[in-house]
């Protein structure tokens, strides 16, 4: 496995072991004005209504801890060659919904990619933390920046997109009015390597029971998903095209209330396609993730 081709995968673990997002996605408007107001339904909205459960917006900030293991294993070798590393994300998270966006805001405390083989090496990052970060979910579109950029759109020369992409998965927005079940799709443009690449999801959510957590109503979700991606670039000379296809499935929690995340565990499994110099090698990647909700010590 070249350090070319494994430079690419690295990128890809975050891609597709963290990105995730969800909830009915407004149809496309301008950022609303600094002088507006978040959309914030009354109390009473929260009552189960014909078997709808109905959210109540919070603007409070979340701090939350990111666990995702991913190995790679190359299919077109008769050794099966694998690689397997763990990516650490700490970070807050605050989201305000607007009627036609959701601003998204938060800062990474701490942030770690492992490489699992012996010596457990730790992959360097070249960007300062804490770091803060900005962006929106419009027209079922994630969008994320470094609130230090001074650039707009999405840079693959900036090193904070590896980060960002992580943090792409813990942006789950349930409707504001819940059903037995539901379904939603969300894009996002991602970095692999130096190019961008699309990865698509389409999400089916389950509510399979409703409890009590820590004095916190709660209600315990299944999810679903299909993901696609493809992209292509160069790197030095060589011309790059990337694809892949995989499923996922997840158990989550959020508060009841809220609909904040609380807890989530969840596997996929994706098979990548990676053609260069008019070569084509196909790897296997399976990620396990564990987001949980950090509480505060009094």
């Amino acid at each position: 496995m070249t350090r070319q081709v494994l430079f690419n995968l690295l990128g890809l673990g975050c891609i597709f072991g963290c990105v995730s997002a969800s909830g009915n996605a407004p149809s496309p408007s301008p950022a609303p004005e600094t002088s507006s107001e978040p959309a914030v339904p009354s109390a009473n909205d929260t009552k189960v209504r014909n078997g709808i459960w109905r959210i109540t917006p919070t603007q409070q900030t979340e701090t939350y801890r990111s666990i995702v293991k991913t190995t790679v294993t190359e299919q077109n070798n008769l050794e099966n060659r694998e690689i397997g590393f763990t990516t650490v994300v700490d970070y807050s998270l605050k989201l305000l919904r607007f009627p036609d966006v959701i601003e998204v805001s938060g800062s990474v405390s701490a942030f770690q990619i492992k490489v699992n083989q012996p010596g457990n090496a730790l992959i360097p990052i070249s960007f300062a933390i804490p770091l803060p970060f900005e962006g929106k979910i419009s027209d079922h579109t994630i969008s994320l920046r470094s609130s230090l950029q001074t650039h707009s759109g999405i840079s693959c020369s900036d090193s904070t997109q590896t980060v960002l992409s992580t943090i792409n998965k813990d942006l789950i927005v349930v409707p504001q009015e819940l059903t037995a079940t539901w379904q939603d799709s969300t894009s996002s443009s991602v970095c692999s390597g130096s190019f961008p690449i699309i990865v698509s999801l389409i999400r089916t959510y389950r509510i399979v029971g409703e409890i009590v957590v820590n004095s916190t109503p709660t209600l315990k979700l299944e999810r679903t998903e299909k993901i696609l991606t493809s992209g292509e670039g160069s790197q030095g000379q060589h011309q790059i095209t990337i694809w892949g296809i995989g499923t996922g499935k997840a158990d989550l929690s959020i508060d009841r209330v809220s609909g904040l995340l609380l807890n989530l565990t969840g596997t996929n499994q994706v098979e990548l396609s990676i053609k260069s110099s008019g070569r084509i090698q196909t790897f296997i990647q399976t990620s396990e993730e564990n987001v949980s909700r950090q509480l505060l010590d009094n």
